[in-house]
């Protein structure tokens, strides 16, 4: 059985596209590893909960990649999913 449309659950969907999206430009960019806490420092300054499930996604999906001291750096498919706007 299929969902029913659901304007605020596709909201929030594009929401952490949107910020998905702003964590690989950002770490693009940096072109170096950040720690995993000044990502929720930088991208959820209000402490909203909003980037959790974001970073989680990105690492699940291997867009995004986490050492044991807990760096992230963007992955070669992360590049990718950037070039191909894929959001």
């Amino acid at each position: 059985m299929t969902k029913p449309y659901d304007a605020a659950s596709e909201s929030k969907r594009k929401k952490q596209r949107e910020l998905g999206r702003e964590v690989l430009l950002y770490l693009r960019d940096r072109n170096e590893a950040v720690k995993w806490d000044m990502l929720y420092v930088h991208f959820d300054p209000n402490r909203s909960g909003d980037i959790s499930p974001v970073l989680q996604e990105l690492k699940e999906g291997r867009y995004i990649s986490v050492d044991q001291k807990k760096n992230v750096t963007i992955t070669d498919l992360g590049l990718k999913r950037l070039e191909a706007a894929m959001f």
